[in-house]
């Protein structure tokens, strides 16, 4: 994903959006973007599995979770 990605999508999951991108060298990213106005900033999640996306949604899903986010 170093090289090249595209973003394909935009998933909300309570007050937070997370934009996927696809490796296209293979593997996926994620940018977890917190709901404005908080202090929290977006932070970046990655696999190199071609078949990784699930997995690593799932895993944004739980730390999000025990996040709290102050306005």
């Amino acid at each position: 994903m170093r090289c090249q990605e595209k973003r394909v999508g935009l998933v909300n999951f309570g007050v937070w959006r997370f934009e996927i991108f696809d490796g296209l060298d293979g593997g996926w990213k994620l940018v977890l973007h917190p709901p404005l106005g908080c202090n929290l900033k977006p932070e970046a999640m990655t696999t190199n599995q071609v078949n990784g996306l699930a997995q690593l949604l799932e895993q944004a899903r739980k730390q999000v979770s025990t996040l709290e986010v102050a306005n």
